[in-house]
């Protein structure tokens, strides 16, 4: 995919996943354009009126929708 998304597995310890001879580079380069469309779909979410996003920034909104602590 790109030198970013090899710096994150190395990061992440999976590194193995992503070298270019890995029969998993398919998967996780489909996955992490899965995560990154999400996130995208997230950032074009309107500010609502219901709560859920008010005074929350772009941010904030995908680490919240992850489960991931900020």
């Amino acid at each position: 995919m790109n030198q970013r998304l090899e710096e994150l597995a190395r990061q992440a310890g999976l590194e193995s996943f992503y070298v270019e001879y890995s029969p998993w580079q398919v998967e996780f380069e489909k996955f992490a354009e899965l995560i990154v469309r999400e996130c995208m779909s997230l950032a074009d979410l309107p500010n609502n009126t219901t709560g859920q996003w008010d005074h929350l920034s772009p941010s904030e909104v995908i680490a919240n929708y992850f489960g991931v602590e900020s």
